[in-house]
């Protein structure tokens, strides 16, 4: 990552540079990773944590909890550093936001399959079923997420009823048919 000379965002910007924020997060990580002695990388760490606290007060206070887009793209930062936890809060915000619902539902569903806790999983998919106005692709990849949601919650029959309805529209969609085949072989 290149941090620019000094690594920060202009004291005069007037606002907050996610960017500079987030390459600024990065850049700690990066010098915890390269102390010779055996560090912890995780959000553990005293000083990371500290950093990273510093950063989402800043973040709030800029942002405010309307600014849904950049709360979005926030989560998937989140999500993609690791932090499963403060992903889920900045998609809670998002998905305030009816254009964003399906996305910010699937992406809360994805998170609390993460977490092993399907039934919350279940939750948000249903929710973001319920968007308007999305492409057939969307609904049908968001009911595969959900029917595995529901066979990781151990509701073998929802999940085969979502899994053979859309074998019925689309017999090629991902793995559908194998899931069908090994959910009835379950049953008996």
């Amino acid at each position: 990552l290149d941090l620019g000379e000094s690594g920060a965002a202009p004291a005069d910007s007037g606002g907050i540079d996610l960017g500079d924020e987030l390459n600024d997060l990065f850049g700690a990580q990066a010098a915890v990773e390269e102390q010779p002695e055996p560090s912890s990388t995780d959000l553990g760490d005293t000083g990371l944590a500290d950093i990273f606290k510093e950063f989402k007060k800043g973040v709030d206070k800029q942002l405010g909890k309307e600014d849904y887009d950049t709360r979005y793209n926030l989560g998937i930062a989140y999500k993609e550093m690791g932090l499963i936890d403060e992903a889920i809060a900045e998609f809670q915000l998002a998905a305030k936001d009816e254009n964003r619902m399906l996305e910010c539902s699937s992406m809360l569903g994805i998170c609390f399959m993460e977490k092993g806790m399907p039934k919350l999983a279940v939750k948000w998919f249903d929710k973001g079923l319920k968007a308007p106005g999305r492409s057939e692709e969307e609904y049908a990849a968001l009911r595969y997420d959900l029917a595995t949601a529901h066979e990781a919650a151990g509701e073998a029959e929802a999940a085969l009823n979502l899994f053979t309805d859309l074998y019925g529209q689309d017999a090629n969609f991902r793995d559908v048919a194998a899931k069908v085949r090994d959910l009835r072989a379950a049953r008996g």
